[in-house]
């Protein structure tokens, strides 16, 4: 079953992502990347972000609508850590409880897995961050947080889990992790270059605080 909708929303959820990862951005420039400010400035940021989203779902029926949180989660819980996750997280509990439904089971079982895998990655790229920078590795990331999406789709009632499943989990497979890693790559750039500015602004500080002791 083709439902149009469903892709508009992706690409509305892709394009705030983007948007965010502008300001994102601009916060990393200010504070040093691994700081516990930068985590809960961005953790700030994305809750913001996620209310966003989740208010704007694809609604396939009363109580069941799909979203782009766990992108949202997996990738700002990766690429920030477990306290910007765990921020984020709550705050996706918190609403998706409040909207309640048939689809709340599986929408907390799915904000949750988000944030555990994207958690798990996040000590790995800690180990070693080249070998969990690539597009390939965004890309599978992606893949495998979405894969176990599907799974979670038994959490449904069983009268309406086959419906969700022939609608959703073609997009889920396909659509979902291509958005997660444009999402992905970008924030991955903007990352690298903001910690670059801030490394050298650093360095800059410091060499002219010693060309001021010399000078005294």
């Amino acid at each position: 079953m083709f439902d149009v909708k469903i892709y508009l929303n992706i690409i509305n959820n892709l394009s705030i992502l983007i948007a965010l990862s502008v300001i994102s951005t601009l916060i990393i420039k200010k504070f040093d990347y691994k700081s516990l400010k930068n985590n809960i400035y961005q953790g700030i940021l994305y809750s913001l972000c996620i209310l966003i989203i989740m208010s704007t779902p694809f609604v396939l029926m009363k109580g069941i609508i799909f979203d782009g949180r766990s992108i949202a989660i997996s990738l700002s819980t990766l690429f920030f850590g477990p306290i910007t996750g765990l921020m984020v997280t709550i705050t996706a509990l918190i609403y998706r409880i409040y909207i309640g439904g048939n689809g709340m089971y599986m929408g907390i079982s799915v904000i949750v897995s988000a944030f555990l895998l994207g958690w798990y990655f996040y000590k790995l790229r800690e180990k070693d961050s080249s070998k969990y920078s690539s597009n390939l590795f965004f890309y599978l990331f992606q893949l495998l947080v979405h894969l176990v999406m599907i799974v979670l789709m038994i959490a449904i009632p069983a009268q309406n889990r086959q419906i969700v499943f022939n609608v959703i989990a073609p997009v889920v497979i396909i659509v979902y992790p291509i958005a997660g890693i444009l999402f992905a790559m970008i924030l991955n750039n903007s990352i690298n270059l903001s910690v670059t500015h801030f490394n050298l602004k650093t360095l800059s500080k410091k060499y002219f605080q010693i060309l001021d002791y010399i000078a005294i």
